[in-house]
């Protein structure tokens, strides 16, 4: 696509980024209800997985280092946080509306965090 996004004539679909999928990698989104993230993960800690990790995109970085902070306060220092931050390219598909506007896709960067927790001793 060349040229701007014209709203008026154009409409945007934002294609979800690649995710790696797996019981021990988690997503967090605007929507995720933090007490079930949390209880989900403490468990998997428990009982099946010496490490898990969390990963927050754009507007969910606030909240995936808001989880991993709740985490780490209710394990009483057992828990320990290997944090990365990174950018991603995300894809958006662009519609046209009218005839005079033209389709295609964009691509734009998202600030991204990711955390490996684990249990270990300070």
């Amino acid at each position: 696509m060349t040229g701007r996004f014209d709203p008026a004539k154009q409409s945007v679909k934002k294609r979800p980024p690649t995710k790696v999928s797996a019981r021990n990698q988690f997503y967090v989104k605007k929507k995720t209800c933090l007490a079930q993230q949390t209880k989900r993960i403490e468990e998997l800690l428990q009982k099946e997985f010496d490490e898990v990790y969390v990963h927050g995109l754009g507007a969910s970085l606030n909240k995936a280092l808001t989880l991993v902070l709740e985490l780490q306060r209710r394990s009483n220092g057992t828990l320990m946080a290997d944090i990365q931050t990174s950018t991603v390219n995300v894809t958006d598909d662009i519609y046209s509306l009218s005839d005079e506007a033209e389709a295609g896709e964009r691509s734009r960067p998202l600030s991204a965090v990711h955390v490996k927790l684990y249990i270990g001793v300070r």
